[in-house]
């Protein structure tokens, strides 16, 4: 990718914010410094789910304190780390842990990271995260591939979370990316269904009422996050696609409450199927992507 398009796209990603655009910039030219060529692939593990990657061989390690201007996680789960390393043939760029909204951060910082991945030379963003499923169908350790989302971002977040002037659409998801992820959990007998994902703000789990709303329109899972990541993703020109992985169930008539431990807990266990749903996806990347 050319300085010129790391730029457009930078610019494209942020608006007229030029204090965000210099330090987008600035995180970006220390990314391509620290890693050179920096990878055209970027994963985002959510919750509990980047375990496995300590026990690969790394290419580079930057945790997040050392890269400019990039926000700390504050939950239990979540790491804060850059993690460059091979898979599946691929040398790909892992964010080992994410911040949310609900950390009383601004959605422009929420999604600072994929604005400088976007800008450093990232083509192509996987990210995950632990969801609670709505549709019976899905079981506890079951994937959900993205196809579309349910949230009531305000619209005039739209600029915060990556609003493209020009109009080309922040919502969807990358079909290519998505049918060649549910071809390769089929081949390795994981368990993903397509569906739509419900991002709800948090940082408290949903009620009762929440859950029959939204499964009544629709939502087969729900979230708290993920959502601005693709969006500011799409917006960036960056081919997007997300994850979930079922840690719970939400049965909006049955007594019980969700603890933000448990679902860390499924998310390890299951973090090892996640791994080599990646290494075989990336492993035919080129005939199934690109």
């Amino acid at each position: 990718m050319s300085i010129h398009r790391d730029l457009r796209i930078c610019d494209l990603a942020i608006g007229s914010d030029s204090g965000l655009s210099g330090r987008v910039r600035e995180t970006a030219e220390y990314l391509k410094d620290a890693v050179s060529p920096f990878p055209e692939i970027a994963v985002v593990l959510g919750s509990g789910l980047g375990d496995w990657v300590k026990e690969l061989p790394a290419e580079a390690v930057i945790p997040y304190g050392e890269i400019p201007h990039f926000p700390r996680p504050s939950v239990s789960g979540h790491g804060g780390s850059l993690i460059v390393l091979n898979l599946g043939g691929r040398r790909v760029a892992v964010l080992a842990g994410r911040v949310h909204l609900y950390e009383g951060i601004a959605a422009e910082e929420v999604v600072f990271p994929v604005r400088s991945l976007a800008a450093a030379g990232v083509r192509f963003l996987i990210t995950t995260n632990a969801a609670g499923g709505l549709n019976p169908s899905l079981r506890v350790g079951d994937f959900l591939l993205v196809r579309d989302h349910l949230g009531f971002l305000p619209r005039q977040w739209s600029r915060g979370l990556g609003w493209d002037p020009d109009g080309r659409g922040v919502w969807g998801y990358d079909r290519r990316m998505g049918d060649h992820l549910e071809r390769t959990a089929a081949l390795l007998g994981i368990r993903m269904l397509g569906g739509v994902l419900f991002w709800f703000s948090g940082p408290t789990y949903e009620t009762p009422a929440e859950a029959r709303m939204v499964q009544t329109l629709g939502a087969d899972a729900a979230t708290m996050s993920t959502l601005p990541e693709n969006i500011a993703a799409w917006s960036a020109g960056v081919r997007s696609t997300a994850i979930s992985l079922i840690t719970n169930h939400v049965v909006p008539d049955e007594a019980g409450h969700t603890r933000h431990s448990e679902v860390v807990d499924v998310a390890r266990r299951s973090g090892e199927n996640l791994r080599r749903l990646l290494e075989e996806a990336l492993a035919s990347w080129s005939k199934g992507v690109e």
